[in-house]
């Protein structure tokens, strides 16, 4: 029955065009001996008033008419062009063909991998995507899987268990991804080439994949693990390069990468600490040379204005306690082979003095003119290259007005 798999229209749209087509195939066949006698499948009898030849038994009545007429187009229309539908007399009465026959008891036959059946609310339910590299990545991953179920408290879908000799493969993958909680993919250099030129079995769960992104696109289902090679195009797939993931590179792979991932899966992530009470701000006065007395803004501001040859401008040797803007520039960069990461940002500080600030997440703090700080911003950009690291990521707000990257 149709709403053994899908109650509302809305559930029906959610599933790939394949099963939507053996739906309804599989329904048309059950229920096309009761209509032979009166000339065979007619679209204007399977959706009379009702539902008498019950195509859309056990479906709610508010449901029902949405999703007979909803099957009855476009899935109703490939199963004619695939030729399991046929109307020999051209009178638009139609019977199931021979292939329609056997596409449709294959259909029954397929059992769905054992997501649903190991399914518990506090087991989560992870989908394996990867490709056969070598032998040696195939049993990686394996070892992974086997780790994650064993002593991870994680159902994991991998073909290796779930896809029998004779299994469906298209069947496999699309369910799989659809039902799973999480989705895991191994990336490597091969990975990517396969899902970037939609080629073999990678190639096609990545089809999949990108739809369902299209519509979860917010939520943090879709996992990159990185086995071999770097955070960018040669091994991360196009359409996945926005998600966060783990690093899974080095043999062994790294103990608080793996942690990271147990707890999204189990979605236990770190907690931030509790919002505390809002400080009191009082501005400090300085006495500086011939008596002048201001506050903390007016110093830096007068300090910029007569000394144009520094950028560096700190208040009673320490970063200005003033709120931090959001920032107009933005630089993230790792250095290959280690963990060391340093971030970069450039805020306003008072635009209309022309004051901004540099801040890296090594401790540098400077503030100064646009120009002086856009200048500092691209010497930090090639000192940090000299020193190992990669830029994997950077961000402008000006829309390329200042302080541009090459």
């Amino acid at each position: 029955m149709i709403a053994s798999v899908a109650k509302t229209l809305a559930e029906v749209k959610a599933l790939p065009a394949t099963e939507q087509d053996m739906l309804l195939l599989r329904r048309l066949v059950h229920i096309y001996p009761q209509m032979q006698v009166t000339g065979g499948l007619h679209k204007a009898n399977l959706l009379l008033n009702g539902d008498p030849y019950g195509l859309g038994i056990g479906v709610s009545g508010a449901e029902k008419m949405s999703i007979l007429h909803y099957l009855l187009g476009t899935p109703w229309t490939r199963l004619v062009n695939a030729g399991f539908l046929s109307d020999p007399a051209g009178t638009g009465f139609f019977a199931p063909t021979d292939e329609g026959l056997a596409a449709a008891a294959a259909a029954a036959e397929r059992r769905p991998p054992a997501v649903s059946a190991e399914r518990d609310p506090d087991i989560p339910t992870a989908f394996m995507s990867y490709s056969w590299d070598t032998p040696e990545h195939k049993n990686w991953v394996l070892r992974l899987a086997e780790r994650l179920r064993t002593k991870g408290g994680v159902n994991v879908i991998l073909d290796h268990w779930h896809l029998p000799i004779g299994g469906d493969r298209t069947y496999f993958m699309e369910s799989s991804i659809r039902d799973s909680d999480f989705v895991l993919l191994v990336c490597t250099p091969t990975y990517a080439q396969k899902s970037n030129a939609r080629s073999g079995g990678v190639g096609y769960e990545a089809t999949i994949l990108t739809g369902q992104m299209a519509q979860q696109i917010t939520q943090s289902k879709f996992i990159p693990v990185l086995r071999v090679g770097q955070w960018d195009d040669s091994s991360i797939p196009i359409w996945l390069q926005t998600k966060i993931g783990v690093d899974f590179r080095g043999e062994p792979y790294n103990e608080e990468q793996y942690q990271v991932l147990l707890r999204a899966l189990h979605q236990t992530q770190e907690q931030a600490p509790p919002v505390g009470p809002k400080p009191s701000f009082q501005a400090p006065t300085y006495i500086q040379e011939g008596g002048l007395v201001g506050n903390a803004v007016t110093t830096v501001l007068e300090s910029v204005t007569t000394d144009t040859d520094s950028t560096q401008h700190k208040v009673g040797g320490a970063v200005p306690s003033r709120p931090k803007q959001s920032p107009e520039a933005y630089a993230f960069y790792e250095k290959k082979g280690s963990d060391a990461r340093v971030q970069v940002f450039v805020r306003p500080v008072d635009s209309s003095a022309d004051l901004y600030s540099f801040e890296t997440s090594a401790g540098e703090y400077k503030e100064g003119t646009s120009k002086q700080i856009d200048l500092r911003y691209l010497s930090c950009d090639l000192e940090l290259k000299q020193n190992g690291y990669t830029r994997m990521q950077s961000f402008n707000g000006t829309g390329g007005l200042r302080f541009n990257l090459p």
